[in-house]
Formats: C-alpha cells, structure tokens, sequence
C-alpha cells in the first residue's frame, strides 16, 4: 500500500508541476475521470514519460519530497477518494441494415460505450472496443444475402460495468421465383449437331425458366425430369444461378423420339448465417417430344411454258426434320391428299392449273438412322398460292434523250396483254400514269425528260370471256440523262497472276451507261504514294466496261485500292456513290467438278487460282446444312462422308498466305446425288434340276438386293426373290426345262434420311434350262 500510494503521489506531484509550463496539465474533473477509470496505477509512467519527453525534471523519491509538497500530494489523494465515481452510460445512436442491388446486405451501426458487438441471427459477425466508456464506436458488416432469408440483426453496446444496451432490426431478402404472366418453364428440342453425312441431329432439350429475381441473388435450383406428366419426377441436375430473366438447362441425356416432362425447383440455400435451406417456388411441368421437328414454309408461283402453265414453289424450313410429306387441296380446311415427299428444304409443284387457288401442307419428320425409327412432327397451317399470270419487273434502258426501252417476261398467249405504268420518283406526289398497252414483251416509253428519274412496273391483263383478271409486276428505277455517278456498277475478279516475285489480279468491272456523259475516268488510290490517281480515261459514253489490272510486289500490298469509276461530262466530273473497293481479292476457282469416285466417296475438283496457297472446301445438303469440309494446298478433295440418294453442292474458296492477295470469291457446283453402285452379275448357271444359280458381286451401302427375272431379255422382269446385304446369291427353283431365263439384280438402301434408294438395275443375263 505504502509504495502504491508513494507511486500514485509523486505521479500527481508531477503532472501537476510539469502542467504549469511543462506541456502536462490535469484539471480536478479530468484526474478524478483519470482515477475514475481504474488506471491510477499507469500514472507514475505517464508522468516519467511526460519528464522524459520535456527533458527537465528528474526522478524524486519520497525521501526527497518537502513536506508542504508532500502535504500537498496526500490532499489531492483525499480529494479524489471523496470525487463522484458514476460510470458513462452506453447508448446506440443508429443501426441500419439494407440490401442492395447485386446479392448483398449492408449492416451499420454506431453509438457510446467501450464495447460493441454486432449479432447476425443470433451469431456474432463483427465487435469493436475500447478503453473509454464514452468512446465512439461504430461496427460494420457486408454480406451475401440469401433470397427470401430473414435477417434478426442485433447490436449490443456495453460500459466498463457491464451495462449492456441493445437496437434490433429485422430484413427480409428479396426472393426468387418464376415471372408471373408467363409460362413458368417451357421445354424444346434443340438441333445443334450435324452427322458427317450433313444430317441435323437432336442436340439435347432445352428448359428454360422464367425467372423474377429483382436483386440479382445468387440461388439454387433443381431440375427433375419424368416421362410422365403427373409423377414419378427424379432430380436430374442441381446448379447454382445469378440469372435474373431467364435460366436455361440443357438435357443431353434424353432419347430421341421419347416423350419428357420437366419441373424446376428454385431453392434460397444456405450461408453463414442462414443454416437451413427452403424451397422458394416450384414451376408446373413442361412436356416435349425429344427429336419431334417443327417447320414452316412459304409458298411463291411462277410461270413455265411462255406462261401457259405455272408452277408453284415451296421453301421450307425446319429445325430438324430431314423428310417432308407434301399435302395439296383446293379447299383451305378438307381434301387434302399427299403429293409428294420431299427429301429437299424446298419443292416445286408443277402440276397446278391457271387460276386454281391451292392450300398446301407439310408433316415434317425426323429419321434417326442410329435407331432406324421416324419421329413425325405436327402437321403445319395451310398456306395457299394461285398462279394468274406472271408479272415481272421490267429492265430498263435509256435510248433516246427523251426516252427509254422497257423489256419484261412475256406469256405470248392471246389472251394476255400488257400495259406500261410510268411515275417520277424525283417529282413529290407524282402518280403511275399508263403508257403503253402491248401484247409484245418490251416498249419504248417516249416523252421523258431528260433528266428525270423514272419508276416503272407492268400490269399483266388476262381476258376470259367477259372476266378480266389483273397482276401488277414490281417497280423498275431509272435516271435519265447525265449522272454525277454511274449506276449498277460491278466489280468482279476474273483473273490472277503470281511468281516469286510479282503478282497481279485483274478485275472485269461493267456499268449502265451515263446518258450524254463524254467518257469515264477509273480512279483508284495509289498504296506507294498514298494519293488518289486517275488509271484509265474512257473517250467514249458508249463504253460500259472495263478490265483493271492490279499489279504489286510479293510480300508488299498491291498497288491499287478503292476503284472507283466516275462518269465526265466535257469538264464536269462526275463523284462516286460507291464505297472503296479492295482490288486484292483473289478470283473464284474454275471448273469445279464433282465426280464419284467409290460406292462411298466423291472427288472434288478445280482448276488452280494463281497466287493461291491453299483452298477450303465447303458443302451445302439439299436441306440446307453448310459444312467446311477442309482446307487443303492442292486442287482435289475427296469426300468420304456422303449418303445416298441426297443432294449436296460443293463450293471451293481460293485462300492465300501471300499478303498482296485477300482470300477469294466461292466457286459452286450444281447439286450432284450420290448414286448406290450398281450390281454385277457375276454367272447365272443351271447346277441342278430346274434350277438357275444367279450369283452378283457386293456392293457399298446395300441394305437389300432384289432379283428380277423375265423370258426375254428386254422383257417385263418380276420379281422373284430378295435377300439380305450380305447374300449375294440365288437359287431359283421349279424352272421349265429347255427354256431361257434372264435375270437382273437391284441394290436398295435407307439413306440418313429414311429415303428408299435404289441403284440402277444390273444388265442382264440368261441361262438356258437344260437340267
């Protein structure tokens, strides 16, 4: 006690004489607050520090102390042993929590005390403290929030004594589930595969959810599957999200040609503070059939024989079919009867009458040719098309100052006649007056003015007996007289050349002729001295063509870009509507020739493009599926991934690794069918009694042979056995003896398509009965 009190003296004893001008001073209020807060014993260091830092006043001891200053110190003691000893009370000033765009709970909180400890569901999250009881202190936390969670937040602020003080807010998470006024969830199949052969395949189903998520949680969900609409759902994939519009899952463990049906579960999960999970919505089922193909079409009509007949052509499209069922009737809701199918994403019929308004159908299907099974779509709307008469927009030709030449498809029949409607587009308001009325496909509109900017169309008339029937083709455009640009200007490359050293493209560039223009400058821009320079003057108006050489030096860009060609009129020159034109772009390959090379493969050809390095070889199907086959340095390919009886187009890209040369224009091919071999008849014999051995050689693809046989060599064959692919012989039994009989063999197959083909029939061959 004795050296506690000597310790707690001369520490008063200090900081009271190191306050008057020693940089220290205690007030009563503020020692009694000093030795309120339980730390008299710090003071002696407090004030040897003070002395240290101020430099002037030794260490005492008690036995150095006067007695006045010793008198002195002992009544400071007893002052404060009598001094007001109440604790500050702790307080909370503000606690606020709130969740903000992005998945996250902002907490604050603040107030007086010396310890503060924030609480979220009843599980500590973040505490602050100090010495002082009237400390300011202030906690914080930032959290994931959990959809559709409740949230007790709580903090509590204590003094040195215990006393405890408590604020307490309650948030509810924003929650998740699906948008109302739409369908919760829906279900597809989808088609991103395509099989060698060109053949789309089913790429999995598609469920999509529609999802309200306002703040942009992360969630759970489940998705469960059955191939019932009413039971027997099982969790196939549990994932987690942040969508906020739509949630998409891809199945790619269902089976063509099964029937599912989905449901999705939207789950808030757990977290630090939230332990337990809860479903927050589950969506009704979706159904789909895996692999069934949806289509649509469009129907358009034109003319065949001089417009004495029409046809009418279909172009389709589908997500997946590979085969279409064709439907015709007269009436738009009965008597529909199948006319064709169609193994082709279009069909022209041919056999429709004039004036005839036909509806027409398609039932789409898919032929999965793992499984050999057709799933068949739903049958489509009627869609109906009439062929009247042809009525083509007309050609339009400049001929005199004052006027021009219209030209047009024409029926030639006698009963058709056509008439000229004539407006200028550049005139406001200006209404189609009739020029003409011929029976001719063409006329010479007189008249005109010599710089007006005309639109012209034709309207087709058809005379039965008292009826009058009408078709009015499109618009035509053209300007009169001198233009500041040409018009219909095409640039097109046509030839190359490259050594090691230089290289070269030349471009066959044609254009209407500028009425009463005196001639044509071709500019173009110089890429070695950066400036536009005329390459060609044209003396004559006349003159609506042009070939341009681009030369250049390997491994540098060709000289010339950005053609352009400008009409001049004496000293008047015209301008270029055209955008620049990049003259470095390789020609198309020529000759493109497709030829079978195997029962299974196909060889593509070309002729060589100078200055190519290498081609890249691309193939469309008849249904519209484009695949890059290769890219290959010489001018062959050989395709090994055909399926009979389908149509496919070969197109061929000149490419090049030269930096004077872009990659070239395509070069297509008509569609080429791959035919299944024919068979060889290898013998027909008579080994036994009544009986013709018929032996043929194997061919590739065969699913089927059929034999045919007749009594004569160019007669009606009947057929009179069929065996498997691998069965190439037959014994045909109770024949007459002394008579001749002749044979033939046909390969059939089932291509990826689910088509029937069959191979030309082999060339016959007899054998005379004599056993």
């Amino acid at each position: 006690m004795f050296l506690y009190g000597n310790t707690c003296l001369k520490a008063v004893r200090l900081a009271k004489w190191t306050g008057s001008g020693h940089g220290m001073h205690l007030t009563g209020k503020e020692k009694g607050k000093f030795m309120r807060k339980g730390i008299a014993s710090k003071c002696l260091c407090i004030a040897l520090a003070s002395a240290m830092v101020f430099g002037d006043v030794g260490i005492v001891s008690a036995a150095e102390s006067s007695s006045a200053d010793s008198k002195e110190a002992v009544s400071v003691v007893a002052d404060e042993s009598t001094a007001d000893v109440a604790v500050s009370a702790p307080r909370v000033d503000y606690l606020n929590v709130y969740e903000d765009y992005g998945s996250n709970i902002r907490i604050s909180a603040g107030g007086a005390g010396c310890k503060a400890v924030l609480y979220i569901n009843g599980k500590k999250a973040a505490e602050e403290s100090y010495d002082y009881d009237s400390y300011y202190l202030s906690v914080s936390k930032e959290i994931d929030a959990v959809p559709g969670a409740t949230y007790t937040v709580e903090v509590r602020i204590a003094n040195s004594e215990g006393t405890v003080v408590k604020s307490q807010e309650k948030l509810v998470a924003a929650s998740v589930g699906f948008r109302s006024g739409t369908s919760a969830i829906t279900a597809e199949s989808i088609s991103g595969k395509v099989s060698e052969t060109g053949i789309k395949q089913p790429d999995g189903i598609r469920v999509s959810a529609n999802i309200h998520n306002q703040n942009g949680h992360n969630y759970k969900y489940e998705v469960y599957r059955s191939t019932k609409s009413n039971g027997g759902f099982k969790c196939i994939y549990k994932g987690t999200s942040s969508e906020s519009w739509r949630l998409e899952y891809v199945d790619t463990t269902a089976k063509a040609g099964a029937a599912y049906y989905y449901k999705v579960r939207i789950l808030r999960g757990t977290s630090e503070y939230v332990t337990s999970d809860k479903v927050l919505a589950v969506s009704g089922a979706a159904g789909v059939h895996y692999g069934k193909p949806e289509c649509s079409f469009d129907a358009y009509v034109s003319g065949r024989d001089k417009g004495a007949n029409g046809t009418v052509n279909l172009s389709i499209w589908s997500d997946l079919a590979n085969r279409y069922d064709i439907y015709r009737s007269t009436s738009a809701t009965k008597g529909f009867k199948k006319i064709a199918t169609a193994y082709a994403n279009y069909y022209t019929d041919a056999k429709v009458k004039k004036g005839t308004v036909y509806y027409y159908k398609i039932i789409p299907m898919y032929y999965d040719s793992t499984t050999g099974k057709t799933i068949t779509g739903n049958t489509t709307k009627a869609v109906a098309a009439k062929y009247l008469m042809d009525g083509s927009a007309p050609t339009l030709t400049q001929v005199g100052t004052n006027s021009m030449k219209c030209e047009w498809y024409a029926e030639n029949s006698a009963d058709v006649s056509y008439e000229v409607w004539c407006r200028r587009s550049d005139v406001v308001g200006d209404a189609f007056v009739k020029k003409a009325v011929t029976k001719k496909n063409s006329c010479v509109i007189k008249g005109l003015a010599a710089n007006g900017e005309y639109d012209v169309k034709i309207r087709t008339v058809k005379k039965a007996g008292s009826v009058v029937k009408y078709a009015m083709s499109a618009s035509s455009r053209r300007i009169m007289g001198y233009t500041s640009s040409v018009q219909d200007l095409n640039r097109t490359p046509v030839k190359s050349n490259a050594d090691s050293k230089t290289v070269a493209v030349y471009y066959q560039m044609t254009w209407y002729r500028d009425w009463n223009a005196s001639g044509y400058k071709i500019t173009a821009y110089n890429n070695y001295t950066n400036k536009k320079e005329t390459v060609k003057t044209i003396t004559s108006g006349k003159t609506t063509s042009y070939t341009f050489k681009n030369t250049g030096v390997v491994g540098k860009e060709l000289k010339y870009t950005d053609i352009e060609v400008l009409p001049y009129k004496g000293k008047t020159i015209g301008v270029s509507e055209y955008d620049g034109y990049e003259l470095n772009t390789l020609p198309s390959p020529a000759k493109v020739k497709v030829s079978r090379k195997s029962g299974t493969a196909v060889t593509v050809a070309w002729t060589a493009v100078k200055g190519a390095t290498e081609y890249t070889v691309v193939r469309t199907t008849a249904l519209g599926v484009t695949q890059t086959l290769a890219t290959v340095k010489g001018t062959s390919y050989v395709d090994t991934h055909v399926t009979n009886g389908l149509g496919y187009t070969y197109s061929v890209y000149a490419s090049t690794s030269k930096t004077a040369f872009n990659s070239g224009w395509s070069a297509g091919y008509g569609i080429y069918f791959h035919k299944l071999s024919t068979p060889q008849i290898k013998a027909v014999t008579n080994p036994a009694k009544g009986t013709a051995s018929v032996k043929w050689a194997k061919t590739a693809n065969t699913k089927v042979y059929k034999v045919y046989r007749s009594d004569k060599a160019n007669g009606k064959y009947v057929q009179v056995a069929s065996t498997s692919k691998n069965v190439c012989v037959y014994a045909d039994k109770k024949l007459k003896k002394g008579k001749t009989y002749y044979y033939k063999v046909v390969a059939y197959t089932i291509n990826d398509c689910g088509q029937t083909v069959k191979s030309a029939a082999s060339k016959a061959k007899g054998v005379k009965i004599s056993k």
